[in-house]
């Protein structure tokens, strides 16, 4: 079963219950499957099929829900992008996934006209306010289509359902492909962990591009016939604490920063949100032991920590919210997630040793778009997927990880790889050689930091280079401070060691002498 039917299903069996609360507004699950329907119609009817790409460029909103779906129920991919990305890198996406359309929210179309000019890129459908193109076409046109219009035949279980860019998008991109069973296995997953059920109401804060909001707050909720109560930005603060009170909110799913800021927040009580709180679930980043304490201690409800990768759609392990938490650990596995610990050499290591974490099961993703050799790099030999994190089980099956084995850096639960922020600083004609690190602030979320080393005789100010980045990149994706050295630690083979540039940024920071 793919999963628009999935959700059609569920839709079917709580149809007068609510579904979607947004700006106040309430969409009840009949209403959301009528909306899926008319729109995959539509699509159909604009010549979309089965495999073609279609990128969302949205933030929060029931538009988002509806056109996933009814890409999904036609067979077509979703390709989500992050909203904030620059023209740029729109337009690599859409070129690295061949799209024939984009939706976009109305403040969105200027980064996208360019990649909207390309002949590939057939159609625009505007997800809110005016058209102002002649390709465009609003949103409402797509609910409005005849319910007797025919459907085409529904994709396979296996066939991809979503396209998900993982890092940087100029260049040479690299998006996971997760099918129609990867993703309602772990969701399915995790309704079991959670124990999620048409009672609850899932605050939705975190941005549904990312899997880990789809899968987690989306997918989880409405297999259970729960309510997404949507926030479009986590700014005000004030605002996401008011609908948690204001909507009923039973689950609250975020990230360390969040976290640590409810942790600060002066006078804040599980009252003041609604008092039907029941657990809290913290992922996309490391959860400082301090934070998950001064959380569970001030609100009185846990707060879990879970782990998981884009490439496993990506929930692998989670502490549960009934039974042992144990903190800083990131849980068991999952049901239907099997996990190992691997030496160098492959074996298979027990429990107190350090390793690699290797991930199987029905979640794990058919590999990267048009990438086989990053697929192959991606799995061990015997099928196992590789996560590049090290860690260990201890004697209760827990996970406690040791560190990152990859040059990822998480900042505010996105995924930013330094090569991309590097290449931007090495176009630079004074620059001769520069390292991105992730430097971890109070809260436990990460900033970026950018080391660099002039060509002799020439000359470049932090300012200067800080200012390549404008229009470029994201604007999560730029460096807080750029620091000039006179050369780059390297061990015998001339790389970089940064290891060295992150315990230096750590003992600046122990000291106060740098942010």
């Amino acid at each position: 079963m793919n999963l628009a039917e999935r959700l059609l299903q569920s839709a079917a069996a709580h149809s007068e219950r609510t579904a979607i609360i947004f700006r106040d507004r309430e969409i009840t699950y009949g209403e959301v499957a009528e909306q899926v329907l008319s729109a995959a119609r539509s699509f159909a009817a604009m010549g979309v099929g089965r495999g073609d790409a279609v990128m969302l460029i949205m933030r929060n909103c029931p538009e988002f829900v509806v056109s996933y779906l009814a890409l999904a129920r036609i067979g077509a991919i979703s390709a989500p992008l992050n909203p904030a990305a620059s023209p740029r890198e729109v337009t690599a996406a859409a070129e690295s996934c061949g799209a024939v359309g984009i939706i976009a929210q109305a403040r969105y179309l200027e980064n996208a006209a360019e990649a909207c000019s390309r002949k590939r890129v057939r159609f625009t459908v505007v997800a809110d306010g005016p058209c102002t193109g002649p390709d465009q076409i609003p949103f409402e046109k797509l609910l409005s289509a005849a319910a007797g219009a025919p459907l085409p035949e529904g994709p396979a279980d296996d066939d991809i359902a979503a396209l998900l860019f993982t890092s940087g998008v100029t260049g040479q991109s690299k998006a996971v492909m997760l099918s129609h069973r990867n993703v309602i296995s772990n969701g399915e997953s995790c309704v079991t962990v959670f124990h999620c059920s048409p009672e609850d109401r899932c605050l939705t804060v975190l941005p549904m591009f990312h899997v880990f909001c789809w899968t987690v707050c989306v997918v989880m909720l409405m297999l259970s016939g729960g309510a997404i109560v949507i926030v479009e930005s986590v700014q005000p603060f004030s605002e996401v604490l008011a609908a948690c009170a204001r909507h009923g909110v039973t689950v609250f799913i975020g990230v360390p920063a969040i976290f640590a800021a409810i942790v600060k927040a002066p006078g804040l009580t599980l009252e003041t949100l609604g008092g039907r709180v029941r657990w809290a679930l913290s992922g996309a980043a490391p959860l400082a032991v301090q934070v998950q304490r001064g959380f569970e201690e001030k609100l009185g409800i846990p707060l879990i920590q879970g782990y998981g990768l884009t490439e496993a759609s990506p929930v692998v392990s989670t502490n549960p919210p009934h039974g042992l938490s144990k903190h800083g650990s990131i849980g068991p596995p999952i049901p239907n997630v099997s996990v190992q610990i691997r030496g160098e050499d492959g074996t298979v290591l027990g429990p107190g040793e350090v390793g690699e974490l290797v991930v199987k099961g029905p979640n794990v993703m058919r590999g990267y778009w048009n990438d086989p050799e990053a697929t192959a790099a991606a799995f061990m030999e015997d099928g196992w997927l590789r996560t590049g994190d090290l860690g260990a089980f201890d004697d209760d099956g827990y996970i406690f990880l040791v560190d990152r084995a990859k040059d990822l850096v998480i900042v505010k639960g996105l995924n930013v790889y330094p090569r991309e922020v590097e290449e931007v600083l090495l176009e630079h004609p004074s620059v001769a050689d520069a390292a991105v690190i992730g430097v971890p602030d109070h809260t436990g979320d990460e900033t970026l930091r950018a080391y660099v080393v002039l060509k002799e005789g020439a000359s470049a100010t932090p300012d200067e280079l800080l200012g390549l980045f404008k229009d470029r990149l994201a604007r999560y994706k730029t460096p807080r401070a750029v620091i000039v050295l006179d050369q780059m630690p390297t061990n015998t083979l001339g790389k970089t060691l940064k290891r060295v540039l992150r315990e230096q940024a750590r003992e600046e920071i122990a000291g106060g002498r740098c942010g």
